[in-house]
């Protein structure tokens, strides 16, 4: 794992044999040729999908994703576990309290094959426009699911769609 305080990541060890193995009773619902089963697995494979808040729906939905074969994920949550999150939250429990929602969750992930790539912050900028600065990096995914049920936060998810990190 990569941790420093602007970037903290897990990077994926590949073994394709095992990918296959692990997805294989998976290919079904997604063609009716086992062409079309594998293009459609690698397109899952390779798509980028960010998660804005790994509680209760986020960290379930990245640890689902990472089961159906999706190798990139970047995560973010500002929150960290307490108390009150262990009656709904996977991550949650006393071993985690106090600890940032976005870090346990992927070290949770991860864990399951470390087979999968997780950018992962704690943090999350209150912006409702890009920044133009050469400091800023861009960095893009193909998809950005809502996992945070503050909807005070819905404003910015243009921006975490873009997924600004500094």
């Amino acid at each position: 794992m990569i941790h420093d305080k602007k970037h903290l990541k897990y990077t994926a060890i590949p073994n394709e044999e095992m990918y296959w193995e692990r997805v294989n009773r998976s290919l079904g619902w997604l063609g009716d040729t086992k062409q079309e089963q594998h293009n459609k697995q690698e397109k899952l494979k390779n798509v980028v999908i960010g998660i804005a808040g790994t509680g209760g729906i986020g960290g379930q939905l990245a640890q689902r994703l990472v089961r159906m074969g999706v190798r990139n994920l970047k995560l973010a949550d500002p929150d960290t576990f307490d108390i009150s999150n262990m009656n709904r939250q996977m991550g949650a429990d006393l071993q985690h309290i106090g600890k940032n929602k976005a870090e346990v969750v992927a070290e949770m992930t991860y864990s399951l094959n470390h087979d999968v790539n997780i950018d992962f912050h704690s943090f999350w900028r209150i912006r409702c426009q890009l920044p133009q600065s050469k400091d800023v990096g861009l960095v893009t995914h193909d998809l950005t699911v809502s996992g945070n049920n503050a909807t005070s936060l819905l404003p910015h998810y243009t921006w975490l769609h873009h997924w600004v990190v500094d």
